[in-house]
């Protein structure tokens, strides 16, 4: 699973009674079988290009039961979403880790429902958060290569028509010229606030800071979303991907190398970030050079306290 999605377990009793329905079906590429589905308000894949133990798993939600969208702090989004959803000791036998339930993005605007902060610059997108409710949904065995159809309230015919509507296309690799990007910041602007980061950290008042902005492009002419996607996904393949179609003409994608946390059912948590990490060596002698290396390091150390 891929961030910056939010998977979270339905209510124990809505699972207890009757039996999920899971059937097989044809092993297929994820992006491909999601590919007829993609344009559909609240369809999500979350993928993993490159596979392997770290990706093993990708999940195809559409056509959700219900909708949450949050464009206002003051409502307690995480009161609202707890009353709906919950993990309260039920663990899922099912195929791979997700047992329905809620599927979408939180926004960094979130932030402040949690903790009094300075107001918001205004979002991109009109919802500080959005997901959708899913009974019904796929789920890929990258390593086994197998793949199933899931109702989790035993309703056969949903998952078999989930199934039906999965394609067997290969996703397209559009080509499209490049496009200007826009800063939020001029250079100037960007190097001012660079330049009082420097003095917090001076002032003891921070050791870190992650500073970003956001840029902007026209969309391309004739392209689609789920296009864009595929192309990022070909040229950069990565364990945690996904793809969201949260409606109101936005579209979410993201390919990234790292597990940001992942929550097992004996609620373990596990994080596993790049930075501030090594890579492995050909010989024990080499593990043991980039181990003392790391260790050494004071800007590797603020990355891993941060």
């Amino acid at each position: 699973m891929c961030r910056p999605t939010a998977c979270c377990r339905p209510r124990c009793d809505a699972l207890r009674a009757p039996a999920a329905s899971i059937l097989d079906i044809d092993f297929r590429d994820p992006a491909a079988a999601f590919a007829p589905l993609a344009e559909e308000p609240f369809a999500i894949l979350l993928d993993s290009a490159s596979g392997g133990a770290r990706g093993r798993y990708a999940l195809i939600c559409a056509s959700p039961t219900d909708v949450f969208r949050y464009d206002e702090i003051s409502r307690a989004p995480f009161e609202v979403l707890a009353s709906v959803v919950g993990h309260d000791g039920y663990r899922w036998d099912g195929p791979g880790p997700f047992a329905g339930g809620a599927v979408g993005f939180l926004g960094y605007e979130l932030g402040g429902a949690l903790e009094r902060l300075p107001p918001p610059k205004p979002p991109a997108f009109p919802y500080a958060a959005a997901l959708g409710i899913y009974r019904t949904f796929a789920v890929f065995d990258l390593i086994d290569r197998r793949a199933w159809a899931v109702d989790i309230d035993g309703h056969a015919g949903r998952a078999k028509a989930l199934a039906v509507r999965l394609g067997h296309r290969e996703t397209a690799l559009p080509a499209f010229d490049p496009v200007a990007w826009t800063p939020d910041l001029t250079k100037d602007g960007y190097c001012r606030r660079v330049g009082r980061i420097v003095e917090y950290v001076a002032a003891g008042d921070i050791f870190q800071a992650n500073f970003a902005q956001r840029w902007t492009a026209p969309w391309p002419q004739g392209i689609g979303a789920f296009d864009v996607y595929a192309r990022l996904r070909a040229r950069a393949p990565a364990p945690f991907c996904s793809f969201m179609n949260v409606g109101a003409d936005a579209a979410f994608m993201s390919v990234s190398p790292e597990r940001f946390l992942n929550v097992s059912a004996a609620g373990h948590v596990e994080t596993r970030p790049i930075k501030g990490t090594r890579p492995r060596g050909p010989t024990p002698g080499e593990d043991r050079r980039n181990a003392d290396a790391l260790l050494a390091s004071g800007k590797d150390r603020a990355e891993n306290l941060m």
